[in-house]
């Protein structure tokens, strides 16, 4: 992978979910340069975290026939049946 692709996925536009969180932290690097350097450094900080966080890169999935893509950019470890975790009680009795 080229180091612009890499830039890319790191730098990419953030996803609309992430605005209201931006926004806190814009509001407070704004109120902090007016209050106390502190809080505009936590503000900034905030802020950058969130981007990098809240980041949405364009994915393009293989066409390729028989592939398995795995969701969030993760690994497949294991395909097959799997039971329910037992706290909901889904099992059932097998006489």
């Amino acid at each position: 992978m080229a180091f612009t692709d890499t830039l890319r996925l790191v730098i990419a536009p953030p996803h609309r979910a992430g605005y209201p969180s931006i926004g806190v932290g814009v509001v407070a690097c704004v109120v902090g340069l007016l209050v106390a350097a502190w809080l505009a450094w936590i503000g900034l900080l905030f802020s950058a975290f969130c981007l990098y966080f809240f980041r949405d890169p364009e994915r393009v999935a293989p066409l390729r026939e028989g592939l398995v893509l795995a969701p969030a950019d993760g690994r497949v470890v294991w395909v097959g049946p799997g039971a329910p975790p037992p706290e909901l009680g889904w099992m059932t009795a097998r006489g």
